[in-house]
């Protein structure tokens, strides 16, 4: 993704006519493979000790051991399929070898719960994935899209921050997984959700497209369900990419948007590096993106892509701050009139007026406010940690050479 304030900058419509340059038996064959492999890896269950499960196709039993350990013995079973090598030869590149097609994040916070032993336990494991590799389709995951998923949790979330149960989450799903975790403000909340710090990061890493769910959310019924989404903000709205769709989903509030898909670099740049309002901790930020777009750019899908959406899953894991319930009409309305100011700035073709430089102040990856990060984007968080803190050795050692002077 290239940093611009056009909301059409896509170089790539998932919506052209693709002509594969591998060949057809080798899809075939993946099509295949994949199918027999999500089967093996995905027929889990929830398990307590001295119990068999079935793991990768293979039984193997819990035995006796602590949780700690039982995580261990998951995250060195959850071994990757052998179809992994496949990938690199149908993925499409350009002439140059550069993967360009766009780069879709799937986004979702996460808490654990105090009665989880391993992953097994978890939604994430038990629906989202499972979910995700029954309705995202070949041609999606090889050809139209780079997707990955990212996931945010509170520091001090010891559960998420075993690396053997982020290891174990991981082997399960050859989609790619970021972890990150975001220390929680002393100022703020305690119920607060780090949406915003999210949702940034995946900015940074250069997402193009970020679908904001939940890790308890079901994809049922319907495949290409990204391509949908895509080809809505790209061909329904005017200019392109300025907008918001979501899917149909039939329980909580039916009136409202509870998960959301946006053209990253466009929303960002809308709304100066906030994904939702940072007035709000948890409670109406879905009201907030139903509304702000106003009617003519903002879409449920009733056909093609829907969720279920298990809310009972788990519980609720937060508690909800409902004291900003004055404040969501003046948000809603102050942060329309930043559309209405895009859209006349694209109009006039005064781009240049359109802050872009927000990533600079709002910066997640690569500061203090990260805990740990793992996954791909661990690569960027921790380069980028680095360069800072050069940079802060640098102005230190100036700073003592101009006292001594």
């Amino acid at each position: 993704m290239t940093l611009t304030t056009q909301a059409s900058n896509n170089s790539m419509s998932p919506t052209a006519p693709h002509v594969s340059r591998k060949s057809t038996f080798a899809v075939l064959f993946l099509g295949i493979a994949m199918g027999i492999s999500f089967h093996a890896m995905f027929s889990f269950h929830t398990v307590g000790m001295g119990q068999t499960i079935l793991l990768n196709g293979r039984s193997v039993s819990t035995g006796t051991s602590s949780s700690s350990s039982l995580s261990s013995a998951i995250a060195k079973t959850l071994t990757p399929t052998k179809i992994a090598p496949i990938y690199g030869d149908l993925m499409d590149t350009n002439d140059d070898g550069i993967d360009d097609r766009p780069l879709v994040m799937i986004a979702t916070c996460t808490r654990s719960n105090s009665d989880w032993k391993t992953v097994l336990d978890s939604s994430f494991h038990l629906l989202l994935l499972p979910s995700l590799h029954r309705t995202v389709s070949i041609e999606e995951l090889l050809h139209r899209f780079r997707i990955e998923i990212i996931t945010v949790f509170d520091t001090g979330d010891t559960f998420w921050e075993n690396a053997e149960n982020r290891q174990a989450l991981q082997n399960t799903t050859r989609i790619p997984i970021n972890f990150v975790s975001i220390s929680k403000d002393p100022a703020r909340s305690k119920g607060r959700i780090p949406m915003n710090e999210m949702c940034l990061a995946a900015y940074e890493y250069q997402a193009d497209y970020l679908i904001r769910i939940n890790d308890d959310t079901e994809f049922i019924k319907f495949s290409n369900w990204i391509t949908h989404g895509v080809e809505t903000l790209q061909l329904k709205y005017q200019p392109s990419n300025v907008g918001v769709v979501g899917p149909q989903c039939l329980q909580g509030n039916t009136a409202i948007l509870t998960h959301d898909m946006v053209h990253l670099p466009t929303h960002m740049s809308i709304f100066k590096g906030d994904y939702y309002p940072d007035e709000f901790d948890n409670w109406y930020l879905d009201d907030w993106i139903t509304h702000v777009y106003g009617k003519d750019r903002t879409s449920r899908l009733s056909t093609g892509w829907e969720v279920f959406h298990h809310t009972g899953k788990h519980g609720t894991r937060y508690d909800p701050n409902t004291t900003y319930s004055a404040v969501l009409q003046p948000t809603i309305q102050r942060d329309s009139k930043s559309v209405e100011q895009y859209l006349e700035a694209l109009e006039k073709g005064n781009t240049k007026d359109l802050d872009t430089k927000f990533v600079v102040k709002k910066q997640v990856l690569g500061t203090d406010r990260v805990g740990l990060a793992d996954g791909p984007i661990a690569e960027l968080h921790y380069k980028l940690l680095k360069e800072r803190r050069k940079k802060e050795r640098k102005g230190q050692a100036k700073d003592k050479n101009t006292t001594l002077s």
